[in-house]
């Protein structure tokens, strides 16, 4: 394993600040997360209490994008690694349907960026929630990628990666009972 990785999984959370002045607060929170782990808890894992809703000196944006329909890498790829991981990570990127969607993704996040920009804001948070159907892989890779990226001067990039080290919660043998009966039989017969 190499050892940036083993930095990464002990600690997938954290910020990059990309210039050192004390200029407005501009922050670029991209958070990875699964849609099957908990639907009923937010993209973004932080109440950023610091920033409000927006006003006159504040504003905060989410944007949120389902990237479910892109490639799953192979068992044997998912089941050892996680998006935090080279290896992953390159399979990922090697799908010319994976790197098109990631080119949507980030014209979106410009644009944002570049609305809240050209406002007289002196605090602002702009929140992007990229999910896959886990949140262990394909969109913890993405967000690895968005957040190595280099973004307009002055934005403050937090990368937070909410279900990656959730562990899948499948009954196997009820799984195996429901596709034994999705074929006309049940499980019961198949041992017969």
């Amino acid at each position: 394993m190499d050892p940036e990785d083993e930095t990464m999984e002990a600690n997938p959370n954290r910020r990059v600040k990309l210039d050192d002045d004390d200029s407005p607060t501009k922050t670029l929170r991209i958070t990875s997360f699964g849609r099957r782990a908990d639907d009923s808890r937010p993209a973004s894992p932080s109440n950023d209490s610091t920033i409000p809703p927006t006003t006159a000196n504040a504003i905060r944006r989410t944007l949120s994008f389902d990237i479910r329909s892109i490639p799953n890498p192979p068992k044997h790829i998912r089941s050892s690694q996680s998006g935090l991981h080279k290896p992953l990570q390159e399979w990922l990127f090697s799908e010319a349907e994976v790197v098109e969607k990631v080119d949507g993704i980030v014209e979106g996040i410009e644009q944002t960026l570049a609305k809240v920009d050209s406002s007289q804001a002196t605090d602002v948070l702009v929140e992007v929630g990229i999910n896959c159907e886990l949140g262990r892989h394909r969109s913890v890779a993405v967000v690895e990628k968005l957040g190595k990226r280099k973004w307009p001067q002055g934005w403050e990039v937090e990368v937070i990666h909410r279900d990656v080290h959730r562990q899948r919660a499948v009954d196997k043998g009820r799984t195996k009972a429901r596709k034994g009966q999705r074929k006309g039989r049940s499980r019961a017969e198949d041992s017969d």
